[in-house]
C-alpha cells in the first residue's frame, strides 16, 4: 500500500531537512518507519556493471551490519541490487530510493527484487506516481541516498558515475565516506581508489570497520557539538 508523508509528517526523517533542497513529499511502499529504519543506516552504493569481486565485498560489507543496520541503496543493477539482496538474504532491512513513480519499477528486471523489498523494507520515491526515470531524476535520487544513511560506502565505481555523485552528496552533508579498494588493474575499483588516494574516503573492508567509523564520527561530533 502507497502512503505519502510531508516534511511535518514524525516519519520524515529531520536529516533530510539539511540537503539545499528537500522532498517536500514523500510516496513509502512497505511495512518500515522510514524515521526508525534510518536511525541506523548505511548507504552502500557502486558500479551497474559491478565485478564478482565487487559483489562479494557488498556481501562482506553487509553480513558485518546485519541485522542491526538499515541497508540503503538505490534498486540499480550491480552494486545496488546485491546490496538490497544481501540485506534481505540477511534479515537485514533494506531501503530502495527510486528515480521514478513509486508505483513503477526501475529496472524492470528488478521487479521480483522490489516485491521482496516492499515485504520487510521499504521503496522511497520524491516523484508522483506515473513519473518515468530520468536521468536528473537519478542524480536527484542519489541526494536522498547521502542523506538518509549515517555513512556511505562505496564498493565499485567509476571516477564520473551516480556513486561518485552520491560521494558528493554525502561530503557536503558531512556523512563518513568509506570505500572498498580494489585492484589496481581494475577501472571498476577507478573510484574508490581515488577516494582513498585523494584521503576523502576511509578504507573499509567488512561491515564491523563500517560501523566503527559511523559510530566514533557520531561521538565526535556529539563531543563538539557539547
Amino acid at each position: 500500500m502507497i502512503r505519502t508523508i510531508d516534511q511535518n509528517d514524525p516519519e520524515y526523517p529531520v536529516e533530510l531537512l539539511d540537503l539545499e533542497h528537500p522532498p517536500e513529499r514523500l510516496w513509502l511502499k512497505g511495512p518500515l518507519n522510514l524515521n526508525e529504519a534510518t536511525l541506523r543506516a548505511v548507504g552502500v552504493v557502486g558500479s551497474r556493471a559491478c565485478t564478482a569481486y565487487g559483489e562479494r565485498a557488498v556481501d562482506q560489507i553487509v553480513d558485518g551490519l546485519a541485522p542491526s543496520w538499515t541497508i540503503v541503496s538505490g534498486l540499480a543493477f550491480g552494486i545496488d541490487a546485491a546490496a538490497h539482496r544481501a540485506a534481505i538474504g540477511r534479515d537485514a532491512p533494506t531501503i530502495a530510493v527510486i528515480a521514478c513513480g513509486i508505483d513503477m519499477v526501475y529496472p524492470r528486471a528488478h521487479q521480483s527484487l522490489a516485491d521482496h523489498i516492499v515485504e520487510e523494507g521499504l521503496i522511497v520515491s520524491e516523484y508522483e506516481p506515473g513519473t518515468d526515470p530520468s536521468r536528473g531524476r537519478f542524480l536527484g535520487r542519489n541526494r536522498i541516498i547521502a542523506a538518509l544513511s549515517k555513512g556511505l560506502v562505496v564498493v565499485e565505481a567509476s571516477q564520473r558515475s551516480g556513486a561518485m555523485n552520491t560521494v558528493g552528496h554525502a561530503q557536503y552533508l558531512g556523512r563518513p565516506v568509506m570505500a572498498v579498494p580494489g585492484p589496481i588493474t581494475s577501472m571498476a575499483s577507478d573510484g574508490p581508489n581515488m577516494l582513498l588516494h585523494l584521503q576523502t574516503a576511509r578504507a573499509v573492508t567488512d561491515g564491523h570497520q563500517v560501523a566503527h567509523i559511523i559510530n566514533a564520527h557520531r561521538d565526535a561530533t556529539w563531543k563538539a557539538n557539547a
